[in-house]
C-alpha cells in the first residue's frame, strides 16, 4: 500500500457519488500514521478546486476515516453474532420451512452476515447434498434482494448467484449453470470486476462448469486462474482444491500424465498438513484412481494401502469405492477372480444407494472380466438390469439410448473390450453432461 496515492479522479467521483467513500478508506489508512506528501498536496489542489469550502484538513479527514471504519467492524461483529443464532437455527431445520422463517428474522440480523453464512452452508453441502445446497444458496439471494444496495453487497449477491449455478451443475442443468455464472459475472462487472478472492472463486466454479460441458482448454485456463489468484491470498486450502479440480480436467481431457503430476503435488503438500485429513484422503484415493487408469498397479496399491487409516469412519459410499479400486487393481494384474469379488460387492452397495452412472460403470467392470473369462451370457443380465435402472431416471435419456444399444448388442453376443471401453468412457462424461451422446466405432463391436 505503500505506493498507493490519493487522485483527483477518486476525489471527483466521491464527491459525484459515483465511488463509494469507503474506497477512500485503505488509502487515507496507508498514511495515517506518516502523511504522504504527494497526496496532502493533491488533496489540498482538489478541495481548493471544488464550488464549496471544505473545512477539514487532510489529517482530520484520515482521522475521521480511521473512526468510521471501527465504527463500522463493531456494527459489522454484533451483525455477525445475530446472524450466526438464526443461520443454526435455519440449517437444523428441514429445507422446506427455511424460506418462511428467515420472514421472521429481524431486519437487523437480515443482511449480509447471515447471506455470507448461507452461502457458506452451500458450499459445504457440496457435493454429496446438491439439491440442499440449490436451496440455501437461493435462500441467500433471497436474503440480499432486501438488503441496501452497495458493492459489498453486490459481490455477495454474485457468490449467490455462482454457487446456485455450482448447484445446479451438479444436479445435471448445464444450460441454466451457465447462465448463473454469466449472471454472477454480469453484476461483478458493475463493480470493477469484484475484488481478486471473489473473482478466484468464481473462476474456481465457472471451471467447473466448462469441465461438465467438456471445454477443457477454457476450463484448464479458468482454474489455473483461480490457483494464481487464491495463492496471492494465501489461502492454501482453496489453492489445493482448485488444484484437484484442474487434475480432473486434465484427467477427462485425456491428458492422464499431468492430472498425476497435480495430483502428486497436492498430496504432498497436505501430507504435511495435519489439520486437512479428509481432504488427503480424497486426494490419496483420486491419486490411487489416476494411477490405476495409467496401469500403475504398483504405485496406486501403495497410495491405496497410505489412505486405509481413514477408512474407518468413512461412509459407506467411501468403503464401496475403495473395494471398487481394489477390483480394477486386482483385473490389471490377471487376477480375475479377487477383481470378480470386489465388483460384485460394490455394484451390490451402489444399486442399495441409488447411483446410476456409478452402478453402470461398475457393471461394466464386470462385464470385462465376465468376457475375459469367456462368459458373454452373463453380460446379459447386467446390460438389462442398466436398462431398468436409467429408465428410472428424469435425466439421462442420451444415456438410457447407450444402455439400449449395451442390451442389444449383449443379447447378440456381439458385446467386445473395445466396446465396453468406449461405452465406460461416454458413461464418465454423460455424468457430467446428461446431453451427451454416445457414439460406438463401428470396430468395436463384432
Amino acid at each position: 500500500m505503500g505506493n498507493v496515492h490519493l487522485t483527483r479522479e477518486l476525489l471527483e467521483a466521491v464527491l459525484s457519488e459515483e465511488r463509494s467513500p469507503r474506497e477512500l478508506i485503505p488509502v487515507v489508512l496507508a498514511h495515517l500514521f506518516d502523511l504522504c506528501p504527494q497526496c496532502e498536496e493533491t488533496f489540498d489542489e482538489w478541495r481548493n478546486s471544488i464550488p464549496v469550502a471544505m473545512t477539514l484538513s487532510y489529517g482530520e479527514i484520515a482521522s475521521n476515516a480511521l473512526d468510521k471504519a471501527n465504527a463500522l467492524l463493531d456494527r459489522i461483529r454484533e451483525e455477525e453474532e445475530q446472524a450466526r443464532v438464526y443461520l443454526d437455527d435455519l440449517l437444523a431445520m428441514p429445507s422446506e420451512q427455511r424460506a418462511s422463517f428467515v420472514k421472521t428474522v429481524p431486519k437487523e440480523a437480515k443482511g449480509p452476515a447471515l447471506a455470507n453464512g448461507l452461502i457458506e452452508a452451500a458450499r459445504e453441502a457440496m457435493p454429496s447434498r446438491p439439491h440442499d445446497s440449490l436451496a440455501l444458496a437461493q435462500l441467500a439471494r433471497t436474503v440480499l434482494q432486501h438488503a441496501d444496495l452497495s458493492p459489498f453487497i453486490s459481490e455477495l449477491y454474485a457468490r449467490a448467484v455462482a454457487y446456485v449455478g455450482n448447484a445446479r451443475r451438479v444436479l445435471g442443468n448445464l444450460p441454466e449453470a451457465a447462465e448463473d455464472m454469466a449472471h454472477a459475472r454480469f453484476i461483478l462487472r458493475q463493480e470493477g470486476g469484484g475484488d481478486r478472492l471473489t473473482r478466484s472463486e468464481l473462476d474456481n466454479l465457472e471451471g467447473m462448469v466448462r469441465l461438465h460441458q467438456r471445454n477443457y482448454p477454457e476450463a484448464e485456463q479458468l482454474l489455473k486462474r483461480a490457483i494464481l489468484g487464491f495463492r496471492f491470498a494465501g489461502l492454501k486450502r482453496e489453492v489445493l482444491r482448485s488444484k484437484m479440480n484442474l487434475a480432473i480436467v486434465f484427467d477427462y481431457g485425456g491428458d492422464i500424465d499431468s492430472c498425476i503430476q497435480v495430483q502428486r503435488e497436492v498430496v504432498s503438500e497436505l501430507e504435511s498438513w495435519e489439520e486437512e485429513s479428509r481432504l488427503l484422503r480424497f486426494a490419496r484415493h483420486n491419486l490411487a484412481v489416476s494411477l490405476t487408469r495409467a496401469e500403475e498397479y504398483g504405485e496406486a496399491t501403495q497410495v491405496l494401502e497410505d489412505n486405509l487409516e481413514f477408512l474407518g469412519a468413512s461412509d459407506m459410499y467411501t468403503h464401496l469405492r475403495v473395494g471398487w479400486l481394489e477390483g480394477r487393481i486386482a483385473q490389471g494384474r490377471g487376477d480375475l477372480e479377487a477383481a470378480e469379488s470386489h465388483f460384485l460387492t460394490t455394484r451390490y452397495g451402489l444399486t442399495k444407494l441409488e447411483l446410476p452412472f456409478d452402478t453402470a460403470l461398475v457393471s461394466l467392470d464386470l462385464a470385462s472380466v465376465y468376457l475375459a473369462q469367456h462368459r458373454p451370457d452373463e453380460v446379459k443380465p447386467l446390460a438389462i438390469e442398466l436398462v431398468q435402472a436409467f429408465k428410472k431416471q428424469t435425466r439421462g435419456s442420451e444415456a438410457l439410448a447407450a444402455m439400449l444399444l449395451f442390451c442389444a448388442a449383449a443379447e447378440l453376443e456381439r458385446v467386445t473390450v473395445d466396446f465396453i471401453k468406449d461405452l465406460a468412457v461416454y458413461l464418465r462424461q454423460a455424468a457430467l453432461d446428461p446431453s451427451f451422446r454416445f457414439g460406438v466405432r463401428r470396430e468395436s463391436v463384432n
